[in-house]
C-alpha cells in the first residue's frame, strides 16, 4: 500500500520538480543578464569643441620702445572656457616663423586675472601676481604656413625702416584637457625691421 502511494505522488512531484527547475534556469538568465551589464564598457567622454570664431582677439605690434614696431603677438581668447591661444612672430627676419601655444588655466582663475598674463606678455611683467598656465600646447606640430605676401616698405617714428609681411596659415584641430580647438585658417601682419638709423634719437 505504501508503495502505491508513492508512486501516485510521483507525477506530482515530477511537475513540482519541472516548475523549479524551470525557474532556476530564468533566474539564471537574470543573473547572467546582470553580469553581462556591469562588463559593458562605460560611455567615453566626449571632449567640447571649440571654434575660433566665438574667441576675442587682441594684437599687439607696437611697443613702449625707441622702435615702433617689435614682434607681432596675437592671442585669441576664450573667456568662458579659461583657454588662450597664443601666436607670436619675430621681427628680425623675412622668415615669418610663427610660434605659439594652447594655454589652459585653473578653473578658478577669472578674466581679470588672465588679463594680467597676457599683459605681462608684452609689456615688462607688471603683474608679478599674474597666474601661470596649468598645461599647455606648443602648436608647431598642428601649424602650416600656406603663404606671404609682402606689402611696401614703411618708415618708423626713429627713422628705422619695416617691410610688412602678411603671414597666411593653418592650424589643424588642438585638443588640451577635455576640450578642443577646432582646426582653422587665418592671416596675421609683422612688421620686420630691415633698416635700422646708426643713430636713434629717442621720441619726444
Amino acid at each position: 500500500m505504501p508503495i502505491i502511494q508513492s508512486a501516485k505522488l510521483f507525477p506530482k512531484l515530477s511537475a513540482l520538480a519541472l516548475f523549479l527547475s524551470a525557474g532556476f534556469v530564468a533566474g539564471c538568465e537574470a543573473m547572467t543578464t546582470a553580469a553581462t551589464d556591469k562588463d559593458l564598457p562605460p560611455i567615453a567622454e566626449t571632449k567640447a569643441t571649440l571654434s575660433v570664431e566665438n574667441a576675442r582677439k587682441f594684437e599687439v605690434k607696437s611697443y613702449y620702445s625707441l622702435y615702433q614696431y617689435g614682434p607681432t603677438q596675437r592671442f585669441y581668447i576664450f573667456d568662458d572656457e579659461n583657454l588662450i591661444l597664443a601666436l607670436r612672430i619675430p621681427n628680425h627676419d623675412m622668415g615669418g616663423e610663427i610660434e605659439g601655444a594652447l594655454h589652459r588655466f585653473a578653473d578658478s582663475e577669472s578674466e581679470k586675472s588672465i588679463s594680467k598674463w597676457i599683459n605681462n606678455r608684452h609689456s615688462d611683467a607688471l603683474y608679478a601676481d599674474a597666474p601661470e598656465p596649468v598645461e599647455s600646447v606648443d602648436i608647431a606640430p598642428f601649424l602650416t604656413i600656406t603663404g606671404h605676401r609682402q606689402m611696401l616698405p614703411q618708415q618708423g617714428r626713429s627713422g628705422e625702416t619695416y617691410r610688412p609681411v602678411e603671414i597666411s596659415f593653418d592650424l589643424a584641430l588642438m585638443s588640451i584637457g577635455r576640450k578642443s580647438l577646432s582646426g582653422f585658417s587665418d592671416n596675421i601682419t609683422v612688421y620686420v625691421m630691415i633698416e635700422k638709423p646708426e643713430e636713434v634719437i629717442p621720441p619726444r
